[in-house]
């Protein structure tokens, strides 16, 4: 059997939005961000007191062993005991690999997490043209819809690594808004 070639991921980590209020302490949310691929496991920092964090541009990178795996993304609030605040899962073998996709992964608990997920490396299947920005979103059931992406300009003032859309998108939305 011929051993497959290793794959680098490179999960770029934006911000987080309408997490699940806490009932007994709503402002005592600190999110953070713990990022599972096999038995490697990855957390971001913790932001304060808040339901919607921006985390700036924290990147992890996993090598990836297996092409059916999937990314797990658990957001959690850090306290005396962590709790969880939702999981989503981003299943690899719908990436774009050496293309930059930026995802939005559902939590299970209501919520969703921003990413910027760059495979590079062969057996992914080629499913676009060189180049392109590929858009989709995983839902807390794992089913993913892909959305409509148009060449990009500029940079998001908020992400200055993130490329804005060269026009503005059509009334059905699309992600290469700004999150």
């Amino acid at each position: 059997m011929d051993a497959l070639p290793r794959i680098n991921l490179s999960v770029t980590l934006l911000s987080a939005r309408q997490l699940p209020e806490s009932r007994l302490l709503p402002w005592s949310i600190n999110p953070y961000v713990r990022f599972q691929m096999g038995d490697v496991q990855l957390k971001s920092t913790h932001m304060h007191k808040t339901l919607n964090p921006d985390f700036g541009l924290q990147l992890f990178t996993f090598e990836v062993k297996d092409l059916n795996a999937e990314l797990r993304v658990e957001v959690l609030s850090q306290g005396r005991k962590d709790r969880s605040l939702g999981v989503g899962r981003l299943p690899l073998s719908s990436l774009a690999i050496g293309d930059q996709n930026r995802v939005t992964v559902e939590l299970s608990t209501g919520g969703e997490v921003h990413l910027v997920v760059t495979a590079e490396g062969r057996p992914f299947p080629p499913s676009a043209r060189p180049g392109a920005k590929h858009c989709f979103r995983v839902s807390a059931t794992g089913d993913i819809e892909h959305l409509p992406a148009q060449p990009f300009s500029g940079t998001d003032p908020r992400h200055p690594l993130m490329p804005l859309p060269a026009q503005p998108l059509a009334a059905e939305g699309g992600c290469n808004e700004p999150f």
